[in-house]
């Protein structure tokens, strides 16, 4: 067995190239098939012990020196709480060989899909993307930098969910092996390195101190080829590829290659956080897909207020014409109506007998008549609602009122006052017909 630190940790490779580890028991976990090959071991498929339809992810150490980084991982992942990252089931350090359980997810890995069909469109680009800085973005607020983002490193769900996965190289100065990381576990040729060389920033090689740029300059890296499906050459120009990608919009290929360089640049110019990274890239997003953003009702009666003055403006200048054309007609509709009112109203008139009639014999004095009118005398409001007479006070009211308009004694004005009279007369029965309606209805729906 291999001796690490004094302590034994293991066969590692030796165990696993010669024993073959498929249908294998580790603990109450059944091997059954291997998934992913990392830095420091390897990924199967399993099941818990008596129940197949329960399935884990199993990672084995098949490298001495890799017990710390696997101890490390365990540490951060039970700190964290995301749900595109897998969560940690259980972990014997002790066993032979050492391993951790994680959570069981569907998926391919970026690497294999960019194998296979050699890119991904901007918006397949820019979705993946977003999802990880919001990964990231989570943990760089728990003090967390993962320090190795790539595409074996990053699961792709059926559903086009990102899972970020490899937790082993993490910074966090909480966990006790953080400082592993400042001990050189590559044999570089350089001092002080973690990571993968194509993903790593200037500062990182270079074996200065971790920061949370580090992890967005390799989400710079990885933009650029997912996108192109290569990786960038900083000899050269490195947004040529991007250029070609997006040539037909041009504001759309100079967000997406100003997204790269701010990704890319020197620590002084890079973006400062994956929130300001994100904020760029929704720029990005607006282009491809130019959609109205949403407005809450309390900034549009903002607007609505800020631009009642410039509306009176415009009325004013008469560049909003249609508003007064409505009320030229609206004028000229009511000027109409009324004229037609006026003309019904005129042949109603014609068409009132004025031949002289038998008087009656019924006269009333004109002192009678005046306590008459003084007692008819309501308010508008009892005049239109109230109670209707029965049909035998009707009958001899409608009696008493042909006795009292006689044709004889009335000039034409008066003959005109006691038509228009009578119309009224007529509206207020039917305002009495549609409150009696109005108040039936209200009660035939309240009883639903």
């Amino acid at each position: 067995p291999f001796v690490y630190k004094n302590k034994v940790i293991g066969r590692g490779v030796i165990f696993l190239e010669i024993f073959p580890m498929q249908g294998k028991t580790l603990g109450n976990f059944v091997l059954e098939k291997k998934i992913n090959q990392g830095g420091f071991g390897e990924i199967w498929e399993a099941f818990f012990e008596g129940d197949p339809s329960q399935k884990f992810a199993v990672k084995i150490l098949d490298y001495p020196e890799g017990f710390d980084y696997l101890k490390q991982e365990y540490q951060v992942l039970k700190k964290l709480h995301h749900p595109q990252i897998l969560k940690p089931t259980y972990a014997d350090f002790e066993h032979d060989p050492p391993y951790v359980v994680l959570e069981y997810i569907e998926g391919e890995n970026l690497r294999e899909i960019l194998k296979s069909k050699g890119g991904f469109s901007l918006k397949e680009t820019l979705n993946i993307i977003d999802q990880l800085l919001d990964i990231v973005e989570y943990i760089h607020k728990k003090g967390v930098v993962h320090c190795d983002i790539k595409p074996e490193n990053i699961i792709l769900r059926p559903n086009g969910e990102v899972i970020l996965l490899d937790f082993g190289l993490a910074f966090c100065p909480e966990t006790l092996q953080s400082q592993i990381l400042l001990s050189g576990a590559f044999d570089s040729g350089t001092k002080n390195i973690a990571g993968t060389i194509q993903y790593m920033s200037p500062e990182q090689k270079k074996g200065e101190k971790i920061t949370p740029s580090v992890d967005i300059y390799a989400l710079g890296v990885l933009f650029y080829e997912l996108l192109t499906g290569e990786l960038p050459e900083f000899g050269e120009m490195p947004n040529k590829a991007l250029n070609e990608k997006e040539k037909n919009i041009p504001a759309l290929s100079e967000k997406v290659n100003q997204f790269f360089l701010l990704s890319v640049a020197t620590l002084s110019k890079r973006f400062k956080s994956a929130k300001e990274m994100k904020k760029s890239l929704k720029e990005i997003h607006f282009l491809l897909n130019p959609v109205a953003p949403k407005v809450s009702w309390t900034q549009k009666i903002l607007v609505f207020i800020v631009s009642i003055p410039k509306f009176y403006k415009k009325i004013k200048d008469g560049v909003v014409i249609a508003w007064k054309k409505a009320y030229q007609i609206a004028k000229l509709t009511l000027l109409v109506l009324f004229l037609m009112g006026l003309g019904y109203l005129g042949w109603k008139i014609s068409q009132i007998d004025f031949s002289p009639k038998p008087t009656s014999t019924f006269q009333k004095s004109a002192q009678q008549k005046k306590k008459e009118a003084k007692k008819s005398q309501k308010s508008w409001f009892s005049f239109f609602f109230r109670k209707e007479l029965p049909e035998e006070s009707k009958k001899s009211k409608q009696k008493a009122d042909q006795e009292k308009w006689n044709p004889e004694e009335m000039s034409f004005f008066q003959k005109l006052i006691a038509y228009i009279w009578d119309y009224f007369n007529q509206i207020r029965d039917y305002f009495r017909k549609l409150a009696r309606f109005g108040v039936q209805s209200a009660s035939f729906f309240s009883a639903f």
